[in-house]
């Protein structure tokens, strides 16, 4: 909801013959599952990059270098958020709309020169500030043209992202995954040599540039193989503008919602505590880019059922999926602390508590993704920008309070507080208009498991415990196995199911 698997079920596919007709039904293809899994895949690989990458960052950065370079990208996001207007995910709606018809090709084209003649123009307004910018809110010693080689590099990876959009739309999730692979291999290999090079932490910043200049080229020379003979159309952009402009508060304040904390933390406590507190973070951002990947398919589905292109039983549709992201949840609040015992340094150590908040957190916003999707479809976007208001509100008003008081735990705690607030007033609001029924009382056991598996890690963490205890890791597994049975006993998943998807 906050920006910017399968049915599990699916594989038991009931025949019945009827003379010269054959009626398959199935909550969703086999082709989804295919396409799940790649999916899957690939934010795993986005994933694992940063997570393989962590001892060397932690090792050779002070978490104060490390905390001040997050707090300018967290600056630049949201610069970045508020002019891209919304579009990416106009972009994704209004790809369906004019799919199959003659405008398709102008369209896909226009946008993104639209978008890119947009981004030219605040990067050089960026570099022509770059020292003030940089002088004004720097806490270490100063980089030349640090301020702007930063925004080219985070502009070029939101301008990718319509080029992936567009590969998740037309179901290419094979070029998909090797794009991610491409993506990730690159990063990690060329931040890892100009950290032996010593260029410290503008390691991260031309490895994320060159890597993001690659996909660029990719991305030109496939799209210009189909597209090559296009017409720039601002017609077409200005239809998609109409839908998404209205979103470009709410984008900017998501972007304030997501990035504020960071910024917060760095001024009231210290640049150290925000890398400690991002570090936290980005483990539990793994239940997000699960989630992301997964809504590539549920999101798209569900476009497809609102337009009428395909026809779900939405009610049984969405809960596998809801309980695949608790189980990615459960993972990593089981985990994380071994991920921290081996990969982290120890400078960066205490943000177990983050982990779990914001976990939990983002195992909210699948609901949000979808209230999200009405609103959009209704064309009801102005609701969800007030929305977003309310929740930029009480997230900054909440992370104040409680990171004052207790540290970047309480700056966690205080988004998940926010955004459980504003994801239960959308989906109210969202179902007015159009209604989306889900399986309450299933979901309902699902999260009553992840409470429980909340309670026991909290536990674990505040007793004297081992982490590499094998007790400890041995019930870990088996709580982690006891709800895969839960999937089971209330008929989410099945044998078939699971085979079919590691096939």
């Amino acid at each position: 909801m906050y920006e910017d698997f399968i049915n599990i079920r699916i594989c038991k596919i009931y025949i019945y013959y009827r003379p010269l007709n054959y009626t398959i039904n199935f909550m969703i293809s086999f082709e989804d599952i295919s396409d799940s899994k790649k999916y899957v895949v690939a934010n795993l690989l986005n994933v694992l990059s940063p997570i393989i990458l962590y001892p060397i960052i932690t090792s050779n950065l002070d978490p104060s270098i490390y905390g001040n370079y997050l707090m300018f990208v967290s600056i630049a996001m949201i610069g970045i958020g508020l002019v891209n207007m919304g579009c990416l995910l106009g972009f994704r709606r209004d790809y369906f709309k004019y799919y199959g018809t003659d405008n398709f090709k102008d369209y896909i084209i226009s946008v993104q020169i639209f978008i890119l003649l947009i981004y030219v123009v605040f990067f050089i307004i960026s570099l022509l500030f770059d020292n003030l910018i940089f002088q004004s809110l720097t806490k270490i010693q100063n980089e030349t043209n640090f301020w702007s080689l930063l925004v080219i590099t985070l502009l070029l990876d939101f301008f990718n992202k319509y080029f992936l959009t567009y590969l998740v739309n037309a179901k290419k999730s094979k070029i998909y995954l090797y794009v991610y692979g491409i993506k990730s291999l690159s990063n990690i290999v060329i931040t890892i040599f100009l950290f032996s090079l010593n260029f410290e932490i503008l390691s991260i910043i031309y490895s994320l540039l060159f890597t993001n200049i690659f996909i660029l080229i990719i991305s030109l020379i496939y799209q210009f193989k189909f597209y090559r003979n296009f017409k720039f159309r601002f017609q077409l952009v200005f239809e998609t503008l109409k839908i998404s402009y209205p979103m470009t508060f709410r984008i900017l304040f998501g972007k304030v919602n997501g990035e504020f904390d960071k910024i917060l933390i760095a001024n009231i406590i210290s640049p150290a505590a925000t890398a400690i507190y991002y570090i936290g973070q980005s483990i539990a951002y793994f239940v997000f880019l699960f989630l992301n990947s997964l809504d590539k398919v549920f999101i798209t589905g569900l476009n497809n059922h609102l337009f009428k292109k395909k026809k779900l039983n939405i009610k049984t549709y969405l809960t596998p999926f809801f309980f695949l992201v608790v189980l990615s949840t459960i993972f990593v609040i089981l985990f994380h602390d071994i991920i921290l015992y081996f990969l982290i340094n120890k400078k960066y150590l205490g943000s177990e508590y983050v982990i779990l908040f914001f976990s939990i957190h983002y195992c909210f916003l699948f609901f949000g993704k979808i209230s999200g999707t009405q609103f959009i479809f209704l064309k009801k976007t102005w609701t969800l920008n007030n929305i977003f208001i309310l929740n930029v509100f009480l997230n900054i008003s909440l992370t104040i309070l409680l990171a004052i008081k207790f540290g970047i735990a309480g700056a966690a705690f205080a988004t998940l507080i926010s955004g459980l607030i504003s994801t239960y007033i959308a989906y109210k609001l969202a179902n007015k208009s159009l209604k989306i029924d889900f399986e309450f009382k299933k979901i309902l056991i699902l999260l009553f498991f992840l409470f429980i598996v909340f309670l026991i890690s909290l536990y674990l963490m505040n007793s004297s415990f081992d982490v590499i205890d094998i007790r400890v890791i041995v019930i870990k597994i088996c709580m982690l196995l006891l709800f895969i049975y839960c999937g089971f006993f209330i008929k989410l998943i099945d044998k078939n199911s699971i085979l079919n998807f590691f096939k």
